[in-house]
């Protein structure tokens, strides 16, 4: 006895490649940015170097990465690894889908051992 091979439908096919390719094309939202300055605390890692988005780092809350930071006039590399408090303003990042970037003017750690303020 031979196997019979079942024909699939066309319609069927080009149905599914259809159904995948538009719910495969659906567009990210803007990020929504908060209003003036805000203070956040997360732990803070050095971000890969990209040409695509803003940030030198990155802050993590709760293991989940929750924006960048990035600062012309504090030294966040001197924080890595440690829990700390940002004031800041956040900005959007180039591709506006991405997660935003804060410029703090204020690091406090957690530990309440440093301050530093623009």
């Amino acid at each position: 006895m031979h196997a019979r091979l079942k024909t699939i439908p066309i319609w069927l096919i080009i149905g599914l490649c259809l159904t995948f390719v538009l719910t495969s094309c659906r567009e990210r939202p803007i990020v929504q940015l908060p209003k003036g300055e805000q203070t956040v605390t997360g732990l803070i890692r050095a971000a890969p170097l990209s040409l695509t988005r803003r940030g030198t780092h990155v802050v993590v809350r709760d293991g989940k990465e929750w924006f960048f930071a990035e600062s012309s006039g504090v030294t966040l590399s001197q924080f890595e690894g440690q829990e700390v408090t940002l004031t800041g303003v956040f900005e959007l990042n180039i591709d506006p889908h991405d997660l935003p970037p804060i410029d703090p003017t204020r690091v406090i750690l957690s530990k309440g051992m440093a301050i530093l303020s623009l």
